[in-house]
């Protein structure tokens, strides 16, 4: 139960603060593609930074997803 546990964890702590390579790839590009100063180029700069922020510090890349819940039945419980 144990292994169960601290795996759970660690898929939840790697799907909440990292993004793959090549999706932070082609949002960088999507934000290098903006036109500089309009809302569509900074929100993609803030979501970028925020990124880079979750990935650092291990924290949700998005801080309103909720939190997961699970329930389980076990035939001895």
């Amino acid at each position: 139960m144990e292994f169960l546990t601290g795996s759970l964890l660690e898929l939840i702590t790697q799907t909440s603060t990292n993004l793959p390579p090549d999706v932070r790839a082609a949002m960088s590009i999507a934000a290098n593609e903006e036109t500089p100063g309009t809302q569509s180029s900074q929100a993609l700069d803030i979501i970028l930074s925020n990124v880079d922020m979750a990935s650092d510090d291990a924290g949700p890349i998005c801080q309103d997803t909720g939190m997961p819940h699970l329930w389980c039945t076990l035939p001895w419980a």
